[in-house]
């Protein structure tokens, strides 16, 4: 029995170096490759979501960053062809990523007025749903665009 113990220590360790952590890390002996890819791991990640329904057309970039803080922002155009309303707005969001929830400060800018939310998200990278509106993922180069066209009007 006696010989065991060591083959089973010996395959807990291997184990535990292969699902913990960043697998570069833990198995390249090339301390430059294991240095870069925990530089790339601290790297912010960008997430953004489309939503166009009858009444609102919507884009939302989140940047995650180090400690999951999450900072971001949404463009808005609210449009009611039967009451004719139109109203463009702006968001920031300011928050924190907790498994799959945000907790978030949002800063809305519409139609001269400033307004400030406590606001919770659910969060994926498929999709980001606040109150009752679910965002589906989104190439980020299309919805930085239009925060530009929004910019230059």
């Amino acid at each position: 029995m006696r010989p065991l113990i060591p083959i089973f220590a010996m395959s807990f360790l291997v184990g535990a170096c292969v699902t913990g952590g960043s697998d570069l890390v833990a198995t390249d002996p090339n301390p430059e490759v294991a240095a870069a890819s925990v530089a790339a791991e601290a790297q912010p990640q960008h997430f953004c979501y489309f939503l166009e329904s009858e009444t609102l057309t919507s884009g939302v970039r989140l940047t995650l960053g180090a400690g999951s803080h999450v900072l971001g922002r949404t463009y808005g155009t609210i449009h009611d062809e039967d009451a004719p309303y139109f109203a463009y707005y702006e968001q920031t969001h300011d928050g924190v990523l907790s498994g799959e929830t945000i907790s978030v400060t949002t800063i809305t800018e519409i139609e001269y007025d400033v307004q400030t939310d406590q606001e919770t998200w659910r969060f994926s990278p498929e999709r980001l749903v606040r109150d009752d509106l679910t965002y589906r993922a989104a190439d980020c180069a299309v919805i930085e665009a239009q925060f530009e066209t929004e910019n230059e009007n």
